[in-house]
């Protein structure tokens, strides 16, 4: 295709976008803008101008099924050869080809399911019996420490500082058990999910030549929801870039909800003190939802101390758009009204598939299902699909009923929120400013996610701070 075939179709901010090489470009793209249409467009742009070289870039998204959709997108418009992987992807590969021509040994083996070591691990050194929701919290928790390069030996100072909790437990006994799991995995030669980003960064600044070899390979790199990257994932962009600054990132500070796993909303604006030259540009022009919905949208955004400023969202669609509002005096009432308002949505033509029910923790969308089930509603059950080189991800033809978080860069005709309340939207543990605005930006996601019809739902006299 030729550079203006390219360009055609886009709107002025895409073609901005699209049109922007060889120089960094930090893109704010708000919910439903047309981030990836812009992004692939201006890998192809290059591509079409020779000032791209698409065997030469790195693509990195979050799940590999974005990275399927990115190559699927690319080809579409004729490029080929794009190195389309998730951090954890590119890194493993990485690893699986230095570690060996570097050290003459066999790379630990991955260790894909580690709960059942971490619990072991409180059961020897604390005499504890965790449970599965205290176990995945250990789990969560040690995410968050790889994430954010925090040592087992420096956790206790580190996660008081930052306001971590893991129910139940004091900072010192999870050190306890993160360095009991941690010495177990290193008698085993075992590395789990979490370790492949350290483990490549730090054999690619031990091993200059190592990183020679990568800088040559991946001459452009390109950050899909960079409003996700961590700090261990923002440092290794850094030693795969080098001393270069061909670098484009897209996404959006206002949809940031993975602080749990290190994700930081304010890379945006280091990324423009570390590369002063660098370009930023906003997509604002909302093709998803209509105006009601966008508008509920925009001022949840800014209803939240210590929130991440948010795009205002201006609706290509224009007026329209059904937003209700349902109070409930218990959680079987809220389900009731729910399943009441997505056969009325299946009567009005919606089909079953493009609707979803969506709550902030896993429990209430078990009894989302259950309700569904018992009413004759067919259901899918959702899975976030984060491995290295396979992945899941809901499908069928049933209602989709998920989380909040797995909810994430899916859209729906028809969305219903449960639970909009205060102590579970926003959570109870959650009473920094910084964790009430996550939990503020958790909503605007949910919001977001629905084109045509909102439904919004709460148990009690009041419903959350956010909608007051």
């Amino acid at each position: 295709m030729t550079p203006d075939e390219i360009l055609e179709g886009l709107d002025d901010e895409q073609r901005d976008v699209a049109a922007a090489i060889s120089r960094p470009v930090v893109v704010v793209a708000g919910a439903g803008t047309g981030k990836t249409t812009a992004l692939t467009s201006r890998i192809a742009y290059g591509s079409a101008t020779g000032e791209l070289d698409p065997k030469a870039t790195l693509a990195l998204t979050f799940t590999t099924k974005a990275a399927a959709q990115l190559r699927d997108r690319l080809g579409k418009l004729d490029v080929f050869g794009v190195n389309a992987r998730t951090f954890h992807s590119a890194a493993w590969r990485q690893m699986q080809y230095f570690w060996p021509k570097l050290t003459n040994t066999a790379p630990p083996k991955l260790l894909n399911e580690r709960n059942e070591l971490i619990a072991d691990a409180a059961t020897r050194v604390l005499g504890l019996r965790p449970d599965d929701g205290l176990t995945r919290q250990l789990s969560t928790e040690i995410s968050w420490a790889k994430a954010t390069n925090v040592s087992a030996n420096s956790y206790l100072e580190l996660s008081t500082r930052a306001g971590r909790q893991v129910s139940g437990m004091q900072p010192e006994q999870v050190a306890t058990v993160m360095c009991f799991y941690e010495a177990v995995k290193g008698k085993r030669s075992l590395m789990d999910f979490d370790d492949i980003l350290l483990a490549c960064a730090a054999l690619l600044y031990e091993y200059p030549n190592a990183l020679a070899e990568v800088q040559a390979q991946y001459r452009h790199l390109v950050v899909d929801e960079f409003q996700d990257v961590s700090g261990i994932q923002f440092a290794l962009l850094r030693l795969w870039l080098g001393e270069r600054d061909d670098i484009c990132v897209v996404g959006d500070p206002a949809q940031s909800i993975h602080a749990y796993a290190g994700a930081n909303p304010r890379l945006h604006e280091d990324l423009s003190m570390i590369y002063p030259n660098t370009l930023r540009l906003e997509l604002d022009c909302n093709y998803r939802s209509y105006s009601q919905i966008t508008g509920l949208a925009n001022r949840i955004a800014r209803v939240s101390e210590g929130r991440v400023d948010a795009l205002y969202l201006n609706p290509a669609r224009g007026s329209g758009g059904d937003v209700s509002m349902a109070q409930t005096n218990s959680d079987q009432e809220e389900l009731a009204t729910c399943v009441a308002w997505l056969e009325e949505r299946y009567g009005a033509g919606v089909p079953w598939e493009d609707m979803a029910v969506l709550t902030r923790v896993n429990a209430h969308a078990t009894q989302a299902s259950s309700a569904l089930h018992r009413a004759g509603i067919p259901v899918t059950r959702s899975s976030q699909d984060a491995d290295i080189d396979g992945g899941g991800g809901g499908g069928g033809s049933g209602v989709r009923v998920m989380t909040l978080h797995t909810a994430k860069g899916l859209e729906f005709d028809s969305v219903a929120l449960l639970g909009v309340h205060d102590g579970t939207l926003p959570f109870a543990l959650a009473t920094t400013p910084a964790q009430i605005a996550e939990e503020n930006r958790l909503l605007y996601v949910g919001i977001t996610r629905a084109r045509d019809a909102l439904h919004i739902s709460w148990v009690g006299s009041q419903p959350s701070q956010f909608l007051n």
